[in-house]
């Protein structure tokens, strides 16, 4: 590991010889800044997709246990009437 100043003095060596290098930097910094954002407003709306996902899923599941519940009824009245018959 290299000391602590001579680490600042590579950091301040490269800013003022290197302009470039520190502009590269900054886009850097300002671009994550940019994809962050984005980021969070994906994930804002994927937080809402599965919210609905979900409010459907219980909607199907819902209509799935009626329907089953349905069935079951029907073949117990069924079978019923064939045993009285």
């Amino acid at each position: 590991m290299l000391p602590v100043v001579y680490n600042r003095w590579l950091i301040a060596y490269i800013f003022i010889f290197s302009p470039s290098f520190s502009d590269n930097i900054e886009s850097n910094v300002f671009s994550i800044a940019s994809d962050t954002q984005g980021a969070v407003e994906e994930l804002s709306t994927a937080s809402e997709y599965q919210r609905k996902a979900g409010r459907r899923a219980a909607c199907l599941m819902v209509i799935l246990v009626v329907v089953v519940a349905i069935v079951l009824l029907a073949v117990r009245v069924f079978e019923t009437l064939a045993i009285g018959c």
